[in-house]
Formats: C-alpha cells, sequence, structure tokens
C-alpha cells in the first residue's frame, strides 16, 4: 500500500537522510536553514526563563495577536522534532490559524532536545515553562487559571508527560491537553498497518 504522504516532496527529501544521530542533525539544519515565515497580525516575543535546576536559560516565544483583548486562553506549546531536532518558530503559522479561530497565547519553549540533553532534560525545560506561564500570563493579558498543554508528535509525548508531571507535583492546574499525533511508543512493531520503509523515525542506527 502506497501512502499519500510518501508522495510528498518534503517526505522524499527526509527518506534520503541517514537514519542516525548524524542523519538528525542534517534535518535539524535543513528545518532552521528553510527558515519560517513570521503571519502578519502577530506580537512575538522572547524570553530567557530562569531554568530552576542549574540557573541556565530556556529561550521562548510569546506569541499572540495584535491589538487582541484581555483575559486570553494560554497555550504552552511544545514543537515536535521527535525529541531530537525542532525549534518553536515552524509552527508560527499553525499558532495563526487557532488564533484567527480563537484569540488566544502562545508561550512556547526551546526545551532542551535529546541529541545533546538526555531525559529528563527536556521536560523540565517545559515544566519550569509551565510554571511561568502561570506567574507571568496576565502580564501579556491571558489567564493564569486557563492554562492548556499543546504539542505534535515528539510535542505531542511532551504534553502528555508534563500534564502527569503537574498532576503529580500538584504546583499547577491544567485546563486541558491537546497531544496531536503524539510520540508515546518506541516500539516499531506496533505499526502493524504501516510498511516500516515509511517510517521516518525508526530504532535502526547506522
Amino acid at each position: 500500500m502506497i501512502y499519500p504522504s510518501a508522495n510528498t516532496k518534503d517526505y522524499r527529501i527526509s527518506k534520503r537522510i541517514p537514519d542516525s544521530i548524524f542523519g538528525l542533525k542534517i534535518l535539524h539544519l535543513l528545518l532552521v536553514s528553510s527558515g519560517w515565515s513570521k503571519p502578519a497580525g502577530l506580537n512575538i516575543e522572547t524570553e530567557l526563563i530562569t531554568r530552576r535546576s542549574d540557573e541556565g536559560r530556556i529561550k521562548t516565544l510569546v506569541v499572540r495577536p495584535k491589538n487582541a483583548p484581555k483575559n486570553l486562553p494560554v497555550i504552552v506549546h511544545l514543537h515536535g522534532g521527535g525529541y531530537a531536532v525542532g525549534s518553536p518558530s515552524q509552527d508560527f503559522l499553525m499558532m495563526k490559524r487557532y488564533m484567527d479561530v480563537r484569540p488566544c497565547i502562545f508561550i512556547a519553549p526551546q526545551y532542551r532536545r535529546s541529541l545533546r540533553h538526555p531525559y529528563p532534560a527536556g521536560i523540565e525545560d517545559c515544566y519550569d515553562a509551565l510554571l511561568w506561564a502561570r506567574e507571568h500570563a496576565e502580564e501579556y493579558g491571558g489567564r493564569s487559571d486557563q492554562i492548556f498543554i499543546m504539542g505534535e508528535s515528539g510535542g505531542g509525548g511532551l504534553t502528555a508527560a508534563l500534564c502527569l508531571l503537574a498532576r503529580d507535583r500538584g504546583e499547577v492546574n491544567i485546563s486541558c491537553q491537546f497531544p496531536l499525533y503524539g510520540m508515546f511508543d518506541d516500539r516499531e512493531e506496533n505499526f502493524t498497518k504501516c510498511d516500516p520503509e515509511l517510517l521516518v523515525w525508526s530504532k535502526r542506527r547506522t
């Protein structure tokens, strides 16, 4: 069976990249070099959140509509990239589409990724960003009592993990979570309806 995604240019390019750590680094460089457009009508600000574990900084984007009303819901958004690559900037267009339907504020941390920083570095960065979002939401016109967590792919996995961590630590309440096509399972054999050759991510290393 040929899946539609296998016929796209982006997919064909991704399949030519080696399935290795070196290949993931190439993919990240391609994403960065391609550039991400910044849609009109958005205020995009950069905050450097202090990491609680070592006083390091977490680069975090605060994205909101221009001339928006106050008391907006806040979405802590965790970008995709298989936990290994990616950037919050890759999702500006998606954020704009959501804001056009319902004005809201996105707080998107550049969490540490697994190529250089293994677990639990990434999820702890996301948790620090969540606490920062609760403490500073009202400064940006958001509601500290209406915080959502959202992410795609690797970000979807982090979304679920972050909500569980927030529940266990009991420091902040989450209104809702949106893990979209989240990476929850590392066992390739569970993809019973998918041709293994069509998988972009796998456990094979060369």
